[in-house]
């Protein structure tokens, strides 16, 4: 059964198709629609997603999913550090979608719109989420996780980035967002999650967490600091 679709779905093709229009540079607009200002910081990022998931325990012949994939910022990232494993990504976007599989052969990515984890019960090693929950309801949030627990193997991982107040760089997002909704009827949604929340749900669904990375940590990978906070939950 079809479930009810997400708010961002109208919002983001939107998004992506001005970027599109706005960009004589197809690649510079793929970047762009992920959150990347260009296309160096789309493969240092990548690069810096791929090193935090590897360090969480990401190894070759996993299953792994990745969560409002892009255009592939992580799974480019993937393949130019040589990991090896099946490789499923789901986005709302369908040009995204087709990016990604035009830069990744052989990895799955689908079109996928509904409010749960597209993969069999217990089939997955890892659920990475960059910056996806930033821009969720805390209900979406939390029905997001708890099918993901669905979809875990014990001991599985949630790598999931997040937006919080406590990090006094997140605030000018905050505050951008505030000038934007006072001129826009729509403004796009970029929300903040407490690690309260975070352990709150965790408790109720059935993960642990592992461990949290500061956005601003500058040891938190080889490139320095990520921006956004993560938390990694070990689904129990």
């Amino acid at each position: 059964m079809e479930t009810t679709k997400s708010h961002f779905d109208t919002s983001y093709n939107n998004h992506v198709d001005q970027l599109i229009d706005m960009n004589d540079d197809i690649a510079t607009a793929l970047a762009q629609a992920v959150g990347s200002p260009d296309v160096a910081s789309f493969v240092r990022q990548g690069n810096q997603q791929a090193h935090i998931m590897f360090e969480a325990g990401l190894q070759n012949g996993d299953s792994l999913y990745d969560f409002a994939c892009g255009s592939g910022r992580t799974a480019a990232a993937l393949k130019r550090n040589g990991w090896t494993g099946q490789y499923i990504g789901v986005d709302v976007v369908p040009a995204l979608v087709d990016a990604l599989k035009s830069a990744c052969e052989g990895y799955e990515a689908h079109v996928h719109k509904d409010l749960t984890i597209k993969a069999e019960d217990s089939s997955l090693d890892m659920i990475c989420a960059w910056s996806i929950f930033t821009h969720l309801t805390p209900i979406e949030s939390y029905i997001y996780l708890r099918d993901g627990w669905r979809t875990l193997r014990p001991d599985g991982l949630i790598v999931m980035s997040f937006l919080e107040y406590q990090q006094e760089n997140h605030w000018a997002v905050f505050d951008q967002n505030v000038k934007r909704r006072m001129t826009e009827a729509q403004a796009p949604l970029d929300a903040f999650t407490a690690r309260s929340d975070i352990e709150a749900w965790g408790a109720r669904i059935g993960y642990d967490i592992a461990t949290y990375i500061d956005g601003y940590d500058d040891a938190a990978t080889p490139d320095g600091h990520i921006g956004q906070s993560v938390a990694i939950l070990r689904r129990k």
